[in-house]
This record gives C-alpha cells, sequence and structure tokens, in this order.
C-alpha cells in the first residue's frame, strides 16, 4: 500500500507563497478588521442620528409646553408659536386634532 499526499496548490494566477498559513492568516485579519469597522461606522452613525432626532423632538415639545402655558395663560405668545398654522401637515394635524396626542415630524 503506497500513501498519497495531497497538497493543496493555490490557483496559477496567485503565487506559491499565498498557500502558506502565514499569508491566509493576514487576509483574514485584514478582512475581520475591515468588517469590523464597517459594522461599527454604521451602528455609531445609527446611534448618532437617533440621538439627534431626540433632542430636536424634547426641543419641540419644550417650546410647544412654553408656548401652550402662554396661550392658555393670556400672555402674548412668543414670534415663533402660531396657534392652528395652516402649513400643519395633514398627518400630523390628525395626530394632534382628532387623536389629542403630542406629536412631533422631523424633516430636512
Amino acid at each position: 500500500m503506497s500513501v498519497r499526499t495531497l497538497r493543496l496548490r493555490p490557483p496559477r494566477w496567485l503565487p506559491a507563497w499565498t498557500a502558506t498559513l502565514y499569508w491566509k492568516t493576514a487576509v483574514f485579519i485584514t478582512v475581520m478588521c475591515c468588517l469590523l469597522v464597517a459594522v461599527l461606522g454604521v451602528l455609531v452613525h445609527v446611534l448618532i442620528n437617533q440621538q439627534t432626532q431626540d433632542r430636536a423632538r424634547h426641543t419641540a415639545l419644550a417650546e410647544l409646553d412654553r408656548g401652550m402655558s402662554a396661550y392658555a395663560a393670556g400672555d402674548p405668545l412668543e414670534r415663533n408659536v402660531v396657534v392652528n398654522p395652516p402649513d400643519l401637515p395633514a398627518a400630523l394635524r390628525e395626530m394632534t386634532v382628532q387623536r389629542h396626542e403630542r406629536a412631533t415630524q422631523l424633516a430636512t
């Protein structure tokens, strides 16, 4: 009986040294680092975007509370406070008028 050894060779278009474990490890680590950077970049972008939207909503609702307090007390309204604005989007108007909910809508 003869024992044959199986040698894995790289494709002909790759140099012979690319079959070494060192090269394969280096490529694997490089690819994993690139994937990690991409995933973390997307995660940070999403979290910062959500934080910015939450801060904008909190600011808008605080301004709404101040305007409602001034209107209820009969005080003059601030310059940027309007009662029943005509350019209010339909979806936002439906939420605030029909459902009696406080709502915000972010737009660019």
